[in-house]
């Protein structure tokens, strides 16, 4: 997916569950890409700061792509279990047990955390 597609829901969800900052949605999806989970294929091009940053300006106008690296969308769409524990944990470890459906809406995740 092009950063410019998903800029706008990535800041609204920053804004909504983030620190209370001024949101920088070009953050997760520039600096997910160390953790190989997450693939930018034009990174090479891409100037950063001297923090490693990337412009937002400049992934939003250079259509910069990135999205899950096909091992971890293979195991993600295979196994669905594994899905909804990785969301859980990483919920577990970010957000108060009372927000954590609110969180799951908002990035258009459908897992019922009652059962979990």
């Amino acid at each position: 997916m092009a950063f410019d597609e998903i800029e706008e829901k990535l800041q609204q969800i920053i804004e909504d569950f983030g620190p209370n900052r001024p949101p920088h949605p070009e953050y997760p999806f520039w600096h997910l890409h160390s953790e190989k989970i997450w693939e930018i294929p034009q990174s090479h091009t891409v100037p950063t700061t001297k923090s490693g940053s990337a412009s937002r300006k400049y992934l939003r106008d250079h259509k910069i792509q990135g999205g899950f690296s096909m091992e971890a969308f293979d195991l993600l769409t295979a196994d669905p279990e594994l899905l909804e524990q990785a969301a859980m944990i990483l919920l577990d470890d970010n957000y108060p047990a009372s927000i954590h459906q609110d969180v799951l809406d908002g990035v258009g995740l459908e897992i019922d955390v009652t059962s979990t």
